[in-house]
């Protein structure tokens, strides 16, 4: 079902004749977009992706007013949009967002541009946070873009060709200015369609910032402090795409006193993947409720996941 799909790239990697399935269902949702009219939701979704202010703004807004029954995941548009907004935390709202993280100073490693992106430019600035730090420590200048730029995901999945193609644009235009041969993102979920716009640009290398950190880890062991605490870790289906999660697994294994519980990979997609969160919140929903059982079977002190989009998925599971 092409409107069902949640894109997990899960198909691909088991395919015994490496069918190119997320490029087919792709043709077909642009062939789709051309022939039917999109609902004015998705529209407008992601209008606020590439608008990381007016996204905040929103969100406050919906939880402020929003009245608490009404914050139902299950339905669409305010209420799943307040059911989001309850489940972040008050101190991710009130972060500066992420293009107003600080610059590092200029190392002897050389430069990197991390890409906050659309949703996480919004609600994901702790994150590029301690990226930008974590990578100043292993002697990196870190820069970010000077306005927030899309990878175009959200409009491919939605099969808006013209969409995606002039968000590809934007973001090939924002890593020529930074002047960065080497392109970190923290969200999984955006990295297939980095490494895609990006591989027009020659000498530009795309990597996920935890493989990226995983190389010199050793260098930074010695400056970890204990936190004796049990870890779930959800693993997003995207990095599974990645590296199976290895990267995300050595890392916090590095850490001293951390116990670490894999969240089992069945049931599967927590239901945030590609648009399914807003174009079938029934069905979202219902997959978040067993991913979420599952997080909460491991019986541990916190959860981790390194997508923006599961992170905010499987929070409105856990406060429900």
């Amino acid at each position: 079902d092409l409107a069902t799909c949640l894109s997990c790239g899960r198909c691909e990697s088991v395919c015994p004749s490496q069918v190119q399935f997320a490029r087919l269902l792709g043709l077909a949702r642009e062939a789709l977009h051309e022939t039917f009219r999109e609902p004015h939701l998705g529209r407008a979704m992601r209008m606020l992706a590439r608008r990381p202010t007016w996204l905040r703004r929103l969100l406050v807004a919906a939880r402020a007013l929003a009245p608490a029954r009404s914050a139902d995941a299950t339905r669409g548009g305010w209420r799943s949009l307040a059911a989001i907004a309850r489940s972040i935390p008050q101190t991710a709202l009130d972060a500066s967002p992420s293009r107003e993280v600080q610059r590092s100073a200029a190392a002897a490693r050389g430069r990197v541009l991390l890409l906050p992106g659309c949703v996480g430019s919004a609600l994901d600035a702790d994150t590029h946070a301690a990226a930008t730090r974590v990578l100043a420590q292993l002697g990196y200048e870190v820069v970010l873009p000077a306005v927030p730029v899309c990878c175009g995901s959200l409009a491919r999945q939605a099969g808006a060709r013209n969409e995606a193609d002039s968000d590809a644009a934007g973001l090939q235009a924002a890593v020529r200015a930074a002047g960065a041969s080497t392109v970190l993102s923290c969200a999984s979920g955006c990295m297939g369609a980095l490494r895609a716009v990006l591989a027009e640009l020659p000498g530009v290398g795309v990597h996920d910032i935890l493989s990226f950190i995983q190389r010199d880890a050793d260098r930074l062991v010695a400056r970890l402090r204990p936190l004796r605490q049990r870890l779930a870790v959800s693993v997003p289906c995207t990095q599974m795409a990645i590296d199976g999660g290895h990267s995300l697994f050595d890392l916090l294994g590095r850490i001293p006193g951390l116990s670490l519980v894999r969240v089992p990979e069945a049931p599967g997609c927590c239901g945030a993947g590609a648009t399914q969160s807003w174009a079938d919140p029934a069905t979202s929903s219902q997959l978040r409720g067993r991913r979420t059982a599952a997080i909460l079977a491991c019986d541990a002190d916190a959860v981790v996941s390194s997508n923006i989009g599961c992170r905010l998925q499987l929070q409105v599971g856990l406060q429900a």
